[in-house]
């Protein structure tokens, strides 16, 4: 729509619609998030971490995590991965049934479901009238609770890791552990495969060509 205007109407346009979304946004995200914070695994989303959080935390904890190993002479193997356009492949009815899970009310549900599902975009290109049409998965990148939605969707991942530790920021994972034998790699291997089959599980698949693996000796 906003294609069709120009200069200072499309401004004002902008300014009318999207400042009202972002403080209701603000609004919702106030009272929600002091409930499911503690449900959130420190180490899995770090986006809302209760220390301060965000990307400084985790790069710390990997840091003093590999120093402790590698002043003692071992050596650390650390997987990274990436999950292909995450924000944009959310599922929502598998969204809405891990919301559930952590004790949402029916109102709650009700109210994301809605705020979620059937939502309409266009891209606009200089004068060219554009096409609506409908997101049938994912969450609003650039909102106050496309984050907290993607943290929730991705926090049970913590079940399928149990035998080396895990970081994630947004979409970006890093699993690790120190390596001594042959049946610590074994270990880790199958934390992988678990996370494969999370992947698989939650249509949430991983972007193969963007997984690395890396030895710090």
């Amino acid at each position: 729509m906003t294609a069709l205007l120009s200069g200072h109407d499309s401004i004002l346009f902008l300014l009318h619609v999207e400042i009202p979304a972002k403080i209701f946004e603000s609004i919702s995200h106030a009272q929600i998030f002091p409930q499911v914070k503690s449900q959130i695994r420190y180490r899995i989303a770090t986006w809302f971490s209760e220390r301060g959080g965000g990307v400084h935390t985790n790069l710390a904890y990997f840091t003093q995590h590999l120093s402790e190993h590698l002043d003692r002479g071992e050596h650390v193997d650390a997987v990274y991965t990436d999950f292909q356009k995450a924000s944009d492949k959310v599922n929502h009815a598998i969204l809405l049934s891990k919301m559930n899970n952590l004790g949402f009310d029916a109102h709650a549900l009700k109210f994301f479901q809605v705020y979620l599902i059937n939502r309409i975009q266009y891209v606009g290109y200089k004068h060219t009238e554009p096409e609506n049409f409908t997101c049938p998965s994912g969450v609003p990148q650039g909102s106050n609770l496309g984050p907290l939605l993607f943290a929730l969707f991705v926090n049970d991942i913590n079940k399928s890791i149990t035998n080396s530790n895990a970081l994630l920021y947004a979409d970006d994972m890093k699993n690790f552990r120190k390596i001594e034998c042959k049946e610590d790699c074994f270990a880790l291997q199958k934390d992988l495969d678990s996370i494969v089959k999370w992947s698989e599980n939650n249509r949430l698949p991983l972007s193969v060509g963007k997984c690395e693996k890396i030895t710090f000796t």
